[in-house]
């Protein structure tokens, strides 16, 4: 199973409605489970519901295959400490998805990283879907610690970049 999860605040229909339309054509490996929030627009080809209980959020992360989601640090640091493949598909501000483009910068980091994949349209994440198997992410090598280090490394980067640029 392939679970979508795009957090519960902020609806993102351009990832719901990409992901419903690749298992309409088939391009899904599995079928797919979606935790949608409040997002408008509602899959016709795969199951989902608006928000899940803490638990059975839990079980359904735990026995997915892979997991896609939007690049929220939530889901990603879910996703390391489960040591659940990833694919991510970051809100943008040019779809009026977010206030500014800091997920696409997250994605792009924790791709880097060798913790997830990424894509921004509908045949990137259909390539990254297919390819998802072979993906070996490099899980942090010791404890959580490491990671949160690494996390607070890369947010003070960004804070010092924007600092830079007021």
């Amino acid at each position: 199973m392939i679970f979508l999860t795009i957090g519960t605040l902020d609806p993102f229909d351009r990832l719901v409605r990409m992901v419903d339309e690749l298992a309409g054509t088939g391009s899904m490996p599995s079928e797919v489970l979606a935790q949608i929030g409040i997002s408008t627009y509602q899959p016709k080809h795969i199951r989902w519901v608006s928000v899940l209980e803490k638990n059975e959020f839990d079980r359904i992360f735990e026995e997915s295959d892979f997991v896609i989601s939007h690049a929220g640090m939530g889901s990603i640091l879910t996703a390391v400490s489960r040591r659940k493949p990833m694919i991510v598909v970051p809100r943008l501000k040019q779809y009026g998805e977010h206030v500014n483009n800091h997920q696409l910068d997250t994605a792009r980091r924790f791709e880097e990283m060798g913790v997830v994949l990424t894509a921004n349209t509908s045949s990137e994440l259909r390539e990254k879907v297919r390819t998802i198997d072979s993906f070996r992410p490099r899980w942090p090598e010791s404890t959580r610690t490491n990671l949160m280090s690494r996390i607070r490394c890369y947010l003070e980067t960004i804070q010092k970049e924007k600092e830079g640029s007021l």
